[in-house]
C-alpha cells in the first residue's frame, strides 16, 4: 500500500472533516483505497493498493480535489 497526504484549505471544525471525509470515501468506494482527514494539520491521507496504476491515481486525485474544495466550503455550522 502506498499513502499520499493532500492539503485541504477551509476546514474550520469537526463538520467540515467529517463533510470532507464522507465524500471522499464516496469517490474511493470499489477502489480499494481508504482515507482519513485531519483536522489538525488541515489535510487528508489516502493509501492506495500498490497494484494501482498512476493514472487512475491522478483520476481519483482531480476528483477528490473538486469535492474537497466543495465541501470544505460550505460548512453550515457556525463559528
Amino acid at each position: 500500500m502506498s499513502k499520499k497526504r493532500y492539503g485541504v484549505k477551509g476546514m474550520m471544525c469537526a463538520a467540515c472533516v467529517s463533510h470532507v471525509e464522507r465524500a471522499a470515501l464516496v469517490v474511493l468506494k470499489d477502489k480499494n483505497a481508504s482515507c482519513t482527514v485531519s483536522l489538525l494539520t488541515n489535510s487528508m491521507s489516502v493509501v492506495y493498493p500498490d497494484e494501482m496504476a498512476e493514472r487512475e491515481i491522478l483520476k481519483i486525485e482531480k476528483e477528490l480535489a473538486k469535492i474537497v474544495k466543495e465541501k470544505s466550503e460550505k460548512c453550515s455550522t457556525i463559528i
